[in-house]
C-alpha cells in the first residue's frame, strides 16, 4: 500500500485532491478525530481499512513513519512533501493566529512544539538523525512544495507508474489577510534568532532530502524531460472522471467510513 505522510502546511490538500481524483473510494484519508498532532495507530488503521477493503493509497495527518504498523506496515511505500522551513513556519503561525490557536505571543508560540515541526512530524520528536534515517530507509519519494508540479510528476513516475491523471487545480489552505501578513513580517524581524532556532533542524532535513531524493530523481529523468512532462501534464485539459471519483470518495467517507469508525470508537471505549 502507498502511504502519504501529510505534514501540515506543505500543500497536502492539493496532493489529496489528486489522490481523490484518481482513486476515489480506493483512497483513505486517515482521520485523527480532530485531535491536533494525533497519530493513527495500528489498531486505528485496522478499523479504517474495514471501511475500505479495496484501498490502494492511504494518507492524512495521522499516518506517521515512526509508528509501528505491524506486519501490514512492513509493505508500506511512503512518500511526503517538504516545504522551505521558514515559509512553512510562517504559514503555520498565520493559520493558528487566524484560528485562535496562536496563544499570547509569537515568541511563546515559537517556543512551543511547533519548532522544527517537519522533523518532529517524521520522527515523533526533535531528532534530526532519526528523521533522516526514516526518510532514507522508508521513503521512496520526497517532493517539495517549492517544486510542487515537478514533484507530482516524479511521484507519478516513481510510485504510480505514470497511472495518475494530474490536474491543474490546486486547492490549498490560503492565508487571506494582508494585515496579518504585515504583522508577521514585524514579528519575524523582532525574533530573528528564535525563528532561526525554530527552523534549524527542519532546514538540515530539507537540505538532506534535496540531496538524497530530489537531485537523483531529476537526474534520472533528465531536467529537460521533467520540464516537458510538467508542461504536458498540467497544460492539458482535465480528463473526465475525476469529479465523479471525488464525489464517490465523499459519499463513501460520510456514509460508510465515518459510521464504521464511530462504532469502533464507541466499542473501544467500552472495552
Amino acid at each position: 500500500m502507498i502511504v502519504f505522510c501529510h505534514i501540515p502546511k506543505t500543500a497536502g490538500m492539493a496532493v489529496k485532491h489528486v489522490l481523490k481524483s484518481n482513486f476515489g473510494t480506493r483512497f483513505v484519508s486517515s482521520t485523527t478525530w480532530g485531535k491536533a498532532r494525533a497519530m493513527t495507530t495500528a489498531r486505528d488503521l485496522k478499523h479504517e481499512l474495514l471501511a475500505y477493503p479495496r484501498a490502494e493509497v492511504i494518507g492524512g495527518h495521522g499516518m506517521r513513519p515512526f509508528v509501528d504498523y505491524g506486519e501490514r506496515g512492513r509493505s508500506f511505500r511512503w512518500f511526503t512533501i517538504l516545504r522551505d522551513p521558514r515559509a512553512r513556519l510562517i504559514s503555520h503561525y498565520v493559520y493558528d493566529l487566524e484560528n485562535g490557536r496562536a496563544g499570547d505571543s509569537f515568541e511563546a508560540w515559537l517556543r512551543s512544539d511547533v519548532a522544527n515541526y517537519q522533523v518532529r512530524w517524521i520522527a515523533g520528536e526533535p531528532d534530526l538523525e532519526a528523521a533522516r534515517q526514516l526518510l532514507d530507509e522508508r521513503f521512496e519519494v520526497v517532493g517539495f512544495q517549492e517544486d510542487f508540479r515537478a514533484s507530482l510528476v516524479l511521484l507519478n513516475q516513481i510510485m504510480f507508474e505514470d497511472r495518475l491523471t494530474l490536474t491543474s487545480e490546486r486547492p490549498v489552505n490560503v492565508t487571506r489577510s494582508r494585515e496579518t501578513k504585515d504583522r508577521i513580517a514585524a514579528e519575524l524581524e523582532a525574533h530573528a534568532d528564535l525563528v532561526e532556532a525554530a527552523t534549524a533542524l527542519d532546514q538540515a532535513l530539507y537540505d538532506f532530502a534535496r540531496t538524497r531524493f530530489w537531485g537523483p530523481a531529476v537526474e534520472r529523468m533528465g531536467a529537460a524531460n521533467l520540464e516537458d512532462r510538467v508542461e504536458r501534464a498540467f497544460g492539458a485539459p482535465a480528463k473526465a472522471g475525476g469529479g465523479v471519483r471525488r464525489f464517490l470518495y465523499e459519499l463513501h467517507r460520510n456514509g460508510v467510513y465515518k459510521p464504521v469508525l464511530w462504532c469502533a470508537k464507541a466499542l473501544g471505549a467500552r472495552e
